[in-house]
């Protein structure tokens, strides 16, 4: 039984929600795929934000095309709060999930709108190419270190704040940065200085320590009439056929670097139905005991990207208004700055 098992009694909310839910048939098409994450998590969660989006003469958003060494390109987009005074901004970059198929810049394009405008900072959205055309690795490495060599004409200033987070399997990719960017000599004197993962995979399931076993038990979670969204047999499939990844490669493990010291401030979002929740828990222990300085918020009895679909829950509201709460602690400014 795992160690968190507390964690996994359905919430009554979302309970209700499944009682009355279709069978949905998981399609393996990825075109496929990429419409269903575009109709039932990107649509719907910008629809539930845009009511709390910041006036539109209070920020600019543009788009810029960054080159690859193979000859391919990829998009960032750049939302830049109005200028207060001649002052460049602090900067939170973010990294969309999709389980490494699906997602695009869209994914939260509204939640980096609303925490652009209420923090005054610059939010920049990083795509990256999908599998199974792009297997692994995948990565948003260029976007970012052009974001930030481009940081002062961009309005950015990184020594005010630079973070980096993503959800699911932008937070693995994003956990896997933290350690590149920590470390790289293209960022020196632009290092990070918070991240944040939100329902983050951080271990292949054929990757898992056996040290760390008894700990790691969230993958095998029953999956119940749809109560947890993705299970782990959906996991395994994820990161053996579809990204291809090698097991313990900590680019693709980022539980696995070994330098867990050299990591920012960081604060984790973990869903308690979620197959992945343990790795998270683990993850945090890990970089703590490690000396990193940490946060983490557990929303029991709701399944990984609960927030999305249903972002009427009362555990969906507190996950929005935790992830600005988080993104304050890692500036160092009270969460309702505007």
């Amino acid at each position: 039984m795992s160690p968190n098992s507390q964690y996994s009694t359905p919430d009554p909310e979302w309970a209700a929600i499944v009682s009355v839910a279709p069978a949905r048939e998981v399609p393996k098409d990825p075109e496929v795929v990429r419409a269903a994450i575009r109709d039932l998590f990107i649509e719907p969660g910008k629809k539930n934000l845009e009511p709390q989006l910041p006036d539109a003469s209070t920020y600019s958003v543009a788009d810029y095309t960054v080159p690859h060494d193979d000859g391919a390109t990829s998009r960032i987009r750049v939302i830049t709060p109005a200028p207060k005074g001649r002052d460049s901004v602090a900067c939170i970059a973010w990294i969309y999930g999709g389980g490494f198929i699906g997602g695009n810049i869209e994914y939260d394009d509204y939640r980096m709108r609303i925490i652009s405008g209420r923090f005054h900072v610059a939010a920049v959205l990083l795509e990256y190419r999908l599998a199974p055309e792009h297997p692994f690795p995948t990565s948003a490495y260029d976007g970012l270190k052009w974001m930030a060599e481009n940081a002062p004409t961009l309005g950015m200033d990184l020594a005010k704040g630079f973070i980096l987070g993503g959800t699911s399997a932008g937070g693995n990719i994003a956990a896997s940065l933290a350690h590149r960017v920590q470390q790289d000599a293209l960022f020196e004197g632009k290092r990070l200085t918070g991240s944040i993962l939100t329902v983050p995979t951080l271990l292949h399931p054929l990757g898992y320590p056996e040290e760390f076993r008894d700990d790691l038990q969230s993958i095998n979670m029953p999956e119940g009439r749809q109560w947890t969204i993705v299970n782990g047999p959906m996991i395994k499939e994820m990161f053996v056929e579809t990204l291809q990844a090698p097991p313990t490669d900590p680019e693709a493990s980022p539980l696995l670097y070994p330098n867990r010291a050299v990591l920012p401030p960081t604060y984790l979002q973990i869903a308690g139905l979620d197959p992945l929740r343990d790795e998270g828990i683990l993850y945090e222990r890990l970089i703590r005991e490690a000396g990193v300085k940490t946060r983490i918020s557990i929303y029991p009895g709701v399944p990984h990207g609960f927030h999305l679909p249903a972002p009427q829950l009362i555990a969906s509201k507190k996950l929005e208004e935790d992830l600005r709460e988080g993104v304050a602690w890692l500036l160092g400014l009270h969460a309702h700055v505007q």
